[in-house]
């Protein structure tokens, strides 16, 4: 069987595009705020590594039904100066807010199909932590351009935000 060569579906990094990972600890979520997006799960996970790592953030970057519970959960946990909510932005937009990233987050709590924001940031060589069933599982190659966690665990993905935070990780 022939094989053909098929180009990834999303956009190549733009040619200003250059990597410059901040001084402390940051990660990134971008997506839709929706329930199967695994947003209070990375939430949760954030504030306890945030009490070992306190120069830790946490950008949220996308617009969606659940940001007002999220910003509640925020507030109560006490995170308010350490996650940002960027509200949508478009993908010149994304591409900027991954520029300084140590991480990328995709904990989705369903077997996502693909989860093209894992594509576009092992392109730009920002390594990604994401569930482990479905697409993202097959996309990221643990320990390679990032780590994978079960869907689901948030003792699992507190591991995978200190082993990037502490620098054992990438």
């Amino acid at each position: 069987i022939e094989a053909e060569h098929v180009h990834l579906p999303i956009p190549e990094p733009g040619a200003t595009f250059e990597r410059a990972p901040a001084d402390h600890p940051l990660f990134v979520y971008c997506g839709r705020l929706s329930v199967e997006k695994g947003l209070p799960l990375l939430v949760r996970a954030f504030a306890r590594l945030h009490a070992a790592h306190p120069r830790a953030r946490l950008r949220i970057v996308g617009e969606g039904r659940e940001r007002p519970s999220l910003a509640g959960m925020v507030r109560t946990l006490g995170l308010g100066e350490s996650v940002t909510f960027t509200g949508w932005l478009p993908a010149s937009g994304v591409e900027q807010e991954l520029t300084d990233a140590w991480a990328l987050v995709a904990p989705s709590l369903w077997a996502e199909p693909l989860g093209f924001v894992a594509l576009e940031a092992i392109v730009r060589r920002v390594p990604v932590i994401a569930s482990q069933a479905g697409g993202l599982g097959e996309t990221v190659e643990d320990g390679t351009s990032g780590l994978i966690f079960p869907n689901g665990d948030e003792d699992a993905l507190l591991g995978c935000l200190e082993a990037v935070a502490s620098g054992r990780a990438f």
